[in-house]
């Protein structure tokens, strides 16, 4: 009995196998076998983590891609349920500990639409003249994310429509119930005294970064005259006049470049208002 041919074809076998899960990870994962680590198989549900990290499950590209969230690293704990009023006084303490000489008025009032990026639902309430717009989330490149601006809202559309709650008014439109006024409004213009964009997740305390976003952290005194920014920020304008004396650089960040952990991704979602970021008064 020739015993080469069946030991020929029980090798290829096992070979075509193994290049199947090198090359497609995840395709052995309902049978138990073959798990690694999940930065090399990020779209196999059942990949490992290490003892110091926490799996992070997004959905995103072909499927279910897992990242690994390294516990020490946590700057916040996306996991708390007291997460988003944690990310919100984090920015207020961070603004007001580098910059408070500057500025002196970090209150907004209360969280006015909150975006929940993983499921992609919009909680809002009546709008005031002055309030927080927040997003946190997870991005699809499994990076946790922290966008928290206050907004001053300098003009208002008035409608003849009275209102109760946001459901009165067509918000398909924009438009929502103003607390005070009780009619269903719109904002046509705004500006943003401080704003503060940043990765959950950092190396040390002070808060990571993408390049792209890097000049939009910051805040403006009350009176509109002076900035606490970054210091790529105050070069720009030091660079164009030859005097930026109302810039202060005293904002530390890690900054990170655009493509880190495939941050291009992110720039295509929706952070932030739009609005300039002064006091417009």
């Amino acid at each position: 009995m020739d015993y080469k041919k069946p030991l020929m074809w029980a090798g290829g076998i096992i070979i075509v196998l193994f290049a199947i899960n090198f090359l497609l990870p995840g395709v052995f994962a309902g049978y138990g076998t073959f798990h690694d680590v999940c930065e090399k198989t990020p779209y196999d549900k059942d990949c490992i983590c290490p003892e110091d990290s926490r799996k992070i499950s997004t959905t995103w590209a072909f499927g279910g891609i897992q990242t690994c969230e390294v516990l020490e690293d946590l700057i916040l704990d996306p996991e708390s349920p007291t997460f988003e009023q944690d990310a919100v006084d984090f920015a207020k303490e961070y603004l007001s500990r580098y910059c408070g000489s500057i500025c002196t008025d970090l209150e907004c009032g209360p969280i006015k639409a909150i975006l929940n990026e993983e499921t992609g639902e919009i909680t809002t309430n009546e709008h005031g003249d002055r309030y927080m717009d927040a997003e946190w989330g997870v991005l699809g490149t499994g990076a946790r994310t922290v966008n928290i601006e206050c907004i001053y809202v300098t003009e208002w559309e008035r409608t003849q429509i009275i209102c109760g709650t946001n459901a009165d008014c067509d918000e398909d439109l924009g438009y929502v119930c103003h607390d005070d006024e009780k009619i269903c409004v719109s904002q046509r213009s705004g500006t943003v005294p401080w704003r503060m964009q940043f990765l959950v997740e950092s190396p040390t305390e002070i808060p990571t970064v993408w390049e792209v976003y890097a000049r939009s952290n910051g805040c403006f005194s009350p009176d509109g005259e002076l900035r606490c920014a970054y210091e790529s920020y105050c070069d720009y304008f030091i660079g164009r006049d030859g005097s930026a004396d109302w810039c202060y650089s005293d904002l530390p960040l890690n900054v990170v470049p655009n493509d880190y952990a495939m941050s291009v991704y992110s720039l295509f979602s929706s952070v932030g208002s739009g609005y300039p970021m002064s006091v417009g008064q």
